[in-house]
């Protein structure tokens, strides 16, 4: 059993996380499934999503397991309640209840763009509720391979914007890779990071024109809730291996243009 025992970033969840199987084989697992079959979760199952969502409820957003009349399909919704949330921190969320169910063998496939009027019910009229990002959840039929992945060289690099060697990195290499292979809206990985003496700095590339425009009509902010997912892929990867780090907002970080800053790792000691 994989226990987590600090999480983490936000302080999202002080208590213990178990899986059953390393967090690395679990992202590596994970797919967006787009095919399911007819059979329904178990109640057993049911259950351990749902005492499990509530352990991520927050005054910001709140995550449901509901039942969508129309197609008898299960879906994770994940509700924001706060005009002000954070869109790194829902997305982080939303990955490790992501994850939680890939532990149990279940399918699941992040989904900003869907049917509102199909959820319309479980939103509370008299409240600020907006539904942020939904997914399906059951047994997949999806046997297809993962989406490709860009390569480190495009993603990764050193104080000098040079492409990162993974020889420089040691025992984060495998964290690393954890974020390159996160999920991501069009698939974009949107992610970099620049190393330099034990501090990993995470940006967003930010995209422009048309997919822009394209993104600006969802009700979330869907290249941070990427870095979110990734941050939550960094995270869970290092603080499983004993890699001790901490986030800390810096400065002066030398970077290309159409990059934002978003975070920090500052790695403090190796188990």
């Amino acid at each position: 059993m994989y226990n987590f025992t600090k999480l983490i970033l936000f302080g999202i969840y002080r208590g213990k996380m178990k899986f059953s199987k390393p967090i690395s084989e679990l992202i590596r697992e994970r797919h967006s499934s787009r095919n399911y079959s007819n059979e329904n979760l178990t109640i057993t199952e049911v259950e351990k999503i749902q005492n499990e969502l509530l352990k991520y409820n927050s005054n910001n957003y709140f995550f449901k397991l509901v039942k969508e009349k129309k197609s008898n399909m299960d879906y994770l919704l994940g509700i924001i309640t706060n005009k002000h949330f954070s869109n790194i921190q829902f997305g982080y969320t939303f990955e490790i209840v992501v994850l939680f169910c890939t532990d149990l063998g279940l399918g699941t496939c992040w989904t900003g763009l869907f049917n509102k009027m199909a959820f319309s019910s479980c939103l509370d009229k008299k409240t600020f509720q907006k539904i942020g990002f939904i997914s399906p959840v059951g047994y997949s039929e999806d046997f297809t391979s993962k989406k490709g992945r860009k390569p480190w060289s495009e993603l990764f690099f050193n104080e000098k914007n040079q492409p990162l060697n993974k020889n420089d990195v040691q025992t984060y290499h495998e964290a690393i890779e954890m974020v390159r292979l996160a999920p991501s809206g069009m698939n974009l990985q949107p992610w970099r990071i620049i190393y330099y003496k034990n501090k990993y700095h995470f940006f967003v590339e930010r995209k422009k024109g048309i997919v822009a425009l394209a993104f600006k009509t969802l009700a979330i902010d869907i290249q941070l809730v990427d870095m979110g997912i990734a941050m939550c892929h960094f995270e869970l990867y290092a603080n499983e291996n004993g890699l001790i780090g901490k986030w800390s907002k810096e400065s002066s970080i030398n970077h290309p243009d159409d990059w934002q800053y978003i975070n920090t790792w500052i790695q403090i000691s190796n188990k």
